[in-house]
């Protein structure tokens, strides 16, 4: 059973402000990266994105580079480290690589 604080829907729906904020910090992160990744042509995914993989993929690697390079990036995703919230999944990337693209033809 999912935990109800760490459910997207009731984290952007809750009163709670810092959650909200935790939650743009995190989306915009995401959102930089699949930008950037786009723009160069670059894939996203690696063969092994495993937490101890040398190399896990553009999309996660520039991620942790921009939280390595911006404390509340840094602070926000090792808060959510171990929740649903990562924004990191296939389906995410994907989802805003489609929110991308429907802007680019708009």
């Amino acid at each position: 059973m999912k935990n109800q604080e760490h459910n997207l829907p009731a984290l952007w729906l809750s009163k709670d402000d810092k959650n909200k904020k935790q939650y743009k910090i995190m989306l915009t992160a995401a959102i930089d990266c699949v930008r950037f990744l786009l723009r160069q042509g670059l894939s996203f995914r690696g063969h092994d994105e495993s937490s101890n993989s040398e190399n896990r993929g553009n999309y996660l690697e520039l991620l942790d580079f921009l939280a390595d390079h911006n404390e509340e990036i840094k602070t926000v995703t090792s808060a959510y480290a171990n929740s649903n919230l990562k924004l990191t999944s296939p389906k995410v990337q994907k989802e805003i690589c489609f929110a991308a693209s429907a802007q680019t033809l708009t």
